[in-house]
């Protein structure tokens, strides 16, 4: 067994935001961050923490360097978020109209993000080389060139590879030439909205009603 306390992590990022008020109670901002995280071992290649086990953990059992260093299990190289809030500046002077029309707020919140890395491995080949000595797992090797390296939308129900781009278990003859976190799955769009309204009780109180 070798313990090391070699590990070395990087990141580089930029972001850039503008936020705008329009007319009419409408304002929103808009922001984007391109980012790149490596490193050799996250989160302390503990596997009981997030997005480690069959991450990281594959550093500590194969002892090509050159590709333990890569992106981290949470690298997000793109990010996008934008939200806006409308306060509707509509008044009434007719008692129903204000109460059924105005007091009015819409706001909403988009996410759209680049899918996170994962490695590709060779579940078998650990207990191949040592039945009893390995308890981590081990890389694959490219059978074929040119596999691509991200999934889309369509890999949550097909898988976006195949075992031939893969040398098959049992002949492989090295710890594996894939590098860790090598390939990123689809990435992930959200939006979250809120509407509610605000009615007046009395001059300094308020009640107000939304989903």
């Amino acid at each position: 067994t070798e313990l090391t306390n070699s590990g070395r992590s990087n990141y580089n990022g930029l972001s850039v935001s503008l936020r705008r008020a329009f007319s009419y109670g409408l304002q929103g901002q808009v922001s984007y961050t391109w980012s790149h995280s490596l490193d050799n071992c996250s989160n302390g290649c503990n596997p009981f923490e997030p997005y480690s086990l069959a991450t990281s953990l594959t550093a500590l059992s194969s002892p090509s360097v050159a590709t333990n260093y890569s992106n981290s299990d949470y690298d997000v190289r793109h990010q996008l978020q934008a939200d806006f809030v409308w306060d509707m500046p509509y008044q009434f002077d007719n008692r129903l109209m204000k109460l059924a029309l105005g007091g009015w707020t819409l706001s909403s919140k988009f996410y759209v993000r680049s899918g996170t890395p994962f490695s590709i491995i060779d579940s078998q080949l650990a207990g191949q080389i040592a039945p009893y000595g390995i308890d981590g797992t081990l890389r694959a090797t490219y059978a074929v060139s040119g596999v691509s390296r991200s999934c889309g939308a369509s890999a949550v129900n097909t898988p976006c590879f195949t075992n031939s781009d893969f040398v098959a278990s049992g002949s492989e003859t090295n710890f594996g030439n894939v590098a860790r976190n090598s390939f990123f799955g689809p990435g992930y769009f959200g939006m979250d909205s809120d509407i509610y309204k605000r009615c007046a009780v009395t001059d300094d109180m308020h009640f107000v009603l939304g989903g």
